[in-house]
């Protein structure tokens, strides 16, 4: 995944003593004044991509609006970042380490859009997929912004302009922002609902954070909602993946946003905050306004729901501490679980190859339909090999 990738900036919090420390800020300068670009955008494997251009080069930044400000990684290959600071920075997993704070040269997004003194954090790449340069945050919002994204039309008008979209109609869901991402209310099961980060730094379309799980399941009867329960991780931030825990896999007959539903939805809890993620961009055209602090959606269909009946997750593949590909957690259900798959594997080799670290595993070029070799060690020390397909490409 990944992730979802969420960087909570925290603002008065000292760093180290022998570095300057960063706190976050909208410093930076939007070069155009009165102005409605039209950006072309990419959807890409349930993620959103925007053509950014540094120092004349060219390059491909996620848009993600769970992250607070924009990232670059650590092997980037863009050249004249100047290095400004420290911040402290928490993945979607609730970890937080210490990272470098850099500047851009000017920035342009798109045709017409620029950016100067733009800073971006430092973080090393956990998975390498959807050739992402980077990571542009809310605060391209939150300096006054407003957008509409329209992933059929392969396109997002942005403006700093404050009517411009008075007109459009929808769903609206106010935001508000905490640690400067935006935050809505949505209403998982009848008669209740919880406060979601609208994240399209994540694929799935709902996930559901434990501890909300746990209140809920206090109160009610979640039985018919629960398709497997297993202890283990299945999310990866910027600094490794979750830590181990119960792992609930639901199957939720709606998820209503305000008047409009989304049907059939199979999801996961995790240890971070409850999300929306960049899935929902199938379904509908997503409005963010900045002035009135509200999202607002308007489905495709003009319908007041949609059917979304998209898959459970089979089996989640996380790297170790000392960076190791091991599973994190399997469906009993699934294909890969009758064909050996266990949470705590560890995957030493494919095709009699060792495997040297989750980088290099998840850096291979698999082919879907094609059975490989996977040699695992076992939680008590046993090697198996397993014949199977690449089994996180079902999912693609």
């Amino acid at each position: 995944m990944v992730r979802a990738l969420t960087i909570v900036l925290l603002l008065f919090l000292s760093i180290t003593a022998d570095a300057q420390t960063y706190r976050y800020n909208l410093k930076f300068t939007v070069v155009q004044r009165n102005f409605v670009d039209t950006i072309p955008i990419e959807f890409d494997n349930d993620q959103l991509f925007l053509p950014v251009e540094v120092d004349g080069q060219r390059y491909r930044f996620k848009l993600d609006t769970g992250s607070a400000m924009a990232c670059v990684y650590d092997d980037s290959p863009i050249r004249n970042l100047r290095e400004i600071g420290r911040i402290q920075s928490i993945d979607a997993t609730g970890a937080r380490q210490s990272v470098k704070v850099v500047g851009f040269p000017t920035l342009r997004i798109g045709h017409r859009l620029t950016l100067k003194g733009y800073t971006a954090c430092v973080h090393r790449r956990m998975v390498r997929r959807n050739r992402e340069d980077g990571i542009i945050g809310f605060d391209l919002f939150n300096k006054g912004l407003a957008a509409k994204i329209d992933i059929r039309r392969g396109i997002m008008i942005i403006t700093d302009q404050k009517h411009i979209f008075q007109q459009e109609y929808g769903e609206v869901l106010t935001y508000q922002l905490r640690h400067f991402t935006p935050i809505v209310r949505v209403s998982p099961i009848v008669g209740e609902e919880e406060t979601v980060l609208f994240d399209t730094g994540c694929r799935e379309i709902y996930a559901m954070n434990k501890r909300q799980f746990d209140t809920y399941e206090r109160y009610y009867d979640m039985s018919d909602l629960v398709e497997g329960r297993g202890r283990g991780s299945r999310a990866i931030g910027h600094f490794g993946a979750e830590h181990h825990s119960e792992i609930v896999l639901l199957a939720l007959p709606r998820l209503r946003l305000n008047r409009f539903e989304l049907r059939d939805i199979h999801c996961q809890t995790f240890q971070g905050h409850s999300y929306l993620g960049a899935s929902l961009l199938r379904y509908g055209v997503m409005v963010i306004n900045p002035f009135r602090k509200y999202l607002l959606f308007h489905p495709y269909d003009h319908r007041n729901y949609c059917i979304v009946s998209n898959p459970q997750l089979e089996i989640a593949i996380v790297p170790t501490r000392d960076g190791r590909p091991c599973i994190g957690i399997v469906w009993e259900r699934s294909d890969a679980y009758r064909q050996g798959f266990r949470a705590g594997d560890i995957i030493e080799k494919v095709d009699d190859v060792q495997v040297t670290d989750f980088h290099s595993f998840m850096r291979r070029s698999y082919i879907y339909d094609r059975i490989y070799k996977f040699t695992l060690r076992d939680t008590r020390g046993r090697t198996k090999d397993i014949y199977s397909t690449m089994p996180l490409l079902k999912r693609r």
